[in-house]
Order: C-alpha cells, then structure tokens, then sequence
C-alpha cells in the first residue's frame, strides 16, 4: 500500500491510500450485507475509510487494485456480483466461517447451517476449490458445549465441506482481550468462556487429525502456539502465494516480492507483513475498507460490534461505511431480542 502524504493530498483526505490488495472486511460482513456497495465503490474508483482509532477520514483509491480478500459468513448475497466483479478485480478469494453454534443460539441472524453449506459448495464450484477457505472460529467451549463436543460439530461440517475446500484456518476466542466482547457475553451468552490451555492442545491435535483425513492444511491465525501441534503450520490469511497464482500481474509481483521463472511464481524475498496487525499476524500488507459496528449478523461474540441494537449501528452511504443506512439492503433483521423473545428465550439466555 502506498500512501500519498503533503503537497499530493487535500486537507479533507490528509493521507490518500492506493493499496494493491484490499481486506473486505475483518471489521464487518461486506458480502453479506453491503455488496452492492462494494461493487459501486469499485466502479468509481474510490472509498472513504475512518479510522477507528481517531475517527480521521481517509481517501482509498481503488483505481490500482489488484486483488481482494473477502471475509464472510453468508457470502450468498454476494454470488451475484461476481461477473461484475470478474471484469474489474480478477484475483480474489473468500474466507467463509461456517460454524455450528446453532443450538447455542451465538449466531442468531445467520442462515441455516445447511444452508451455509449449500452456499459453500456453489461458491468453490463457482471459483475453484483453493479460493473458498473454510473458517472455523472464535472456537470457544461453555457449560453446554465441550471440547468434545464442539470437534464432533467441526468434524461433521468438514465432511459436508470436503472436497470443496482446499485449506482450513481456525482461532480461538479471546474473551478477556475485548471489553466489547466481555459485556456482550456477560449480557447474552454468559456461560461462554475460553479455551483453556489443556483443551486448546487437545482441540488442536483433534482438527490436525480431522485435517489429514480430509487432506488440507491446517493452519491457525495469529496462534502461535500452534505450529508446536503435529499438523498445523504457520499460514496467513492475507496470502500473496495464494493470490501469485491469480491473474494479479507484474507490478503485483514486483511488490510483493515474487517472479516468474518457467510458469512457476518463485518469492524473491520476505513476505510484506503487514505492520497495521497484531504481532502475531503473519498477513501480509493491504488496506481493510470495512467499519467496526456496521454488522447486523449481531453474533453473540462478536468483537466488531459494540451493541445489539439495530438503531445503535454505523451506517452506510456512497462514499463509505458510516453515514446513512441505505446501504443494507433488503436482508435486514430486527434487534437480536426481538428474535429471542419470537423463539421464546429470554434476553441474557446463558448458554
């Protein structure tokens, strides 16, 4: 990514961003909820992104885009933007979280789980197998869901997957690491709660086992830890290898460090990680375009949203996620307690 400071910038836009690869979005569900936005926004060549931290408004000019990656957990609505997307941004990929929390009511505003899996298997049929990776997380145990439990749940989602996918990402949930995520557990899913050590190694050596009988790789995000599990290795979910193999073109590879020899994409050095993430993170560089409390999918574990109110969410216009809501669409739910109290449970149900 390459920012554009001084002279070369307005004073509305201080610092202009022209990355090469977007992120669509650790920070909120863009294919599910805003793609025809999205689509737009590429069209025009431009996005306005506000920086969570200081509220600052930045340029992000799209015109040199060469690849995106797509976060999602109901990619379904997006499916058909993909022609449009086909003639703009060739390169790009999907990472789809497909969890089973449906008993435990922790994602109360996704499809079915059948439903996802249907979605899944279009979408690799649509794409190709390598640019659908399967998602399994925050993994998270309660008084209701074991360790045990929890990997047979994986287990049977991963036989419907396969061979539809050819890599497999997981993390566990951090609880204490987000007061956002502490207040809403303590509020809508009390009994939640992390995985301790001991059952992290023994979760982590059940999904290595499940990963070589499926015959993909294993690989966790920013846990470190994992690699010291026989079967995981180190992976990154912003992957330069995996997008080298798209039609991303020469100044993409000049970049980030890659060139051709006899058909074959060889690194001609270390990979860009990108500064803006955790330590841990092994991604490399790009420019999220998304905005924190902008998702309705109001999954009860949820990091990126601050309420489960409807009415409490940034909104959308033309130039970016945070100023009207006319961007949602037609797929927009009531409040999360209006759903409980319509399945009979009661506002705070533990788990």
């Amino acid at each position: 990514m390459k920012p554009v400071t001084g002279s070369q910038s307005s004073s509305i836009h201080p610092r202009i961003m022209r990355p090469m690869i977007v992120s669509a979005s650790r920070a909120t569900d863009i294919p599910a909820w805003y793609g025809d936005w999205f689509i737009d926004r590429l069209q025009n060549g431009w996005v306005d992104w506000i920086n969570p931290f200081n509220g600052k408004t930045h340029r992000v000019d799209l015109h040199g885009v060469r690849a995106v990656v797509f976060w999602s957990k109901n990619p379904e609505p997006f499916i058909r933007h993909l022609d449009t997307l086909d003639r703009i941004v060739p390169a790009y990929y999907f990472h789809f979280t497909v969890n089973d929390y449906e008993a435990d009511n922790l994602e109360p505003h996704l499809p079915p789980l059948a439903d996802r899996i249907r979605t899944f298997r279009a979408l690799a049929r649509r794409l190709g197998t390598h640019r659908v990776i399967w998602r399994t997380d925050p993994l998270l145990v309660s008084d209701n869901l074991t360790v045990e439990q929890l990997a047979t749940r994986i287990r049977r989602i991963g036989d419907s997957l396969y061979p539809y996918t050819e890599r497999q990402v997981f993390s566990f949930i951090r609880i204490q690491a987000y007061a956002k995520v502490k207040r809403t557990i303590a509020r809508y899913a009390a009994r939640i709660r992390e995985v301790d050590n001991v059952e992290r190694r023994e979760l982590m050596g059940i999904l290595a086992e499940y990963a070589a009988n499926w015959g993909w790789p294993l690989t966790g995000c920013a846990e470190p830890e994992s690699t010291e599990i026989p079967g995981i290795s180190t992976g990154r979910c912003i992957d330069d290898a995996l997008l080298v193999r798209m039609e991303t073109g020469h100044e993409f590879r000049a970049e980030y460090r890659w060139n051709m020899i006899d058909g074959i994409p060889v690194r001609t050095g270390p990979p860009r990680k990108d500064p803006g993430q955790r330590r841990e993170c092994t991604c490399v560089i790009s420019k999220d375009i998304g905005r924190y409390n902008t998702c309705p999918h109001f999954c009860r574990y949820c990091y990126a949203v601050r309420t489960m109110h409807t009415d409490a969410l940034n909104p959308i216009d033309a130039s970016g996620i945070g100023s009207n809501r006319t961007g949602l669409g037609t797929a927009w739910f009531g409040n999360p307690e209006d759903a409980d109290e319509k399945a009979g449970n009661s506002e705070g149900r533990a788990l």
